[in-house]
């Protein structure tokens, strides 16, 4: 009876060992098939939208073709017009020049102008500057009226100070001048126009 009851409990353990590895193979096995169905899923989805993609290129061939043959279409009636030359006409609006007309000046009597010492000019600051005639120049005084000196072209002078006013001409101060490539200071002022000059 010992060795019927130890056989059996050997057997018992043996057969539960078994149990164990068929269970945990049929685990292995329904998660092989959950993979297996998922990757088939994913498969076929990749099917259908490759088959809907190779549609859409399908459909923009064959309307690039449509237009290719419109555009042929075109070309030809394009062609048919220049023989024939039917050109519409175009209307060309005409140009009008219009001539400025002189206007008598209503004010008969003679415009006043100023004398050069009742105009009130600005004097302006310069940065002091080297500058030289480009003709033969009067020299005035401090009021812009009494000629005192007559330069020639090309003489050098320099300045630093200038005097505007509006519809004038405007006036530089000489503030020195050269002699034989030496400066010499102005001892009296001594104004000239600014046309005259060059930088």
């Amino acid at each position: 009876m010992k060795y019927i009851l130890i056989v059996v409990i050997l057997f018992s353990f043996s057969y539960s060992d078994e149990i164990e590895r068929i269970e945990s193979i049929l685990r292995d096995i329904t998660e092989l098939r959950k993979k297996y169905e998922i990757s088939q899923t994913e498969l076929n989805l990749k099917i259908i939208n490759e088959k809907k993609q190779d549609k859409k290129i399908l459909e923009l061939e064959n309307k690039i073709k449509v237009y290719k043959k419109q555009v042929k279409i075109k070309e030809k009636k394009v062609k048919k017009l220049k023989q024939q030359k039917i050109c519409k006409p175009v209307k060309v609006k005409p140009i009008i020049i219009y001539k400025k007309q002189k206007l008598e000046n209503p004010n008969k009597f003679p415009i006043l102008m100023l004398k050069p010492q009742y105009i009130k000019y600005k004097k302006i600051r310069m940065k002091a500057k080297t500058y030289r005639l480009i003709t033969q120049t009067d020299i005035y005084d401090a009021k812009y009226t009494k000629q005192i000196d007559t330069w020639a072209k090309n003489i050098a002078f320099t300045s630093n100070e200038k005097a505007v006013a509006k519809g004038r001409d405007t006036w530089i101060k000489v503030t020195g001048y050269f002699i034989k490539n030496s400066w010499v200071p102005a001892k009296t002022p001594m104004w000239l126009k600014a046309k005259y000059i060059k930088d």
